[in-house]
């Protein structure tokens, strides 16, 4: 038996949630206990921005739903006060923060 805690921590990246499939999989392995969902506001920024940007046509009014369903599922989910810190050497700078959540999850 799998313990209510997870087994272990996943921070997911935004590439992560852009898809609704593959979100739907993974919060469902996350209700079943195999592991404890983490992300961050500003994971949820960005894949709530690249749905937009790639996919006009969907209503972002559901993309804010989808959201504050993972969030109101998942209470203690959001990482949040991550603390700056510097990659220097990431392929994508941008995704410093990403590292950074990450490593506040554990």
């Amino acid at each position: 038996m799998i313990s209510n805690s997870g087994a272990f921590t996943a921070f997911f990246d935004a590439n992560v949630l852009y898809s609704p499939l593959v979100t739907d999989l993974i919060m469902e392995l996350a209700v079943a206990n195999i592991y404890r969902p983490k992300w961050s506001k500003q994971v949820h920024e960005e894949w709530i921005a690249a749905v937009l940007r790639t996919r006009p046509n969907v209503d972002p009014q559901a993309l804010q739903r989808r959201c504050a369903m993972m969030d109101s599922t998942f209470p203690d989910a959001m990482v949040a006060n991550v603390a700056k810190m510097m990659w220097p050497d990431l392929p994508d700078p941008g995704d410093a923060h990403v590292i950074a959540a990450a490593v506040c999850a554990r």
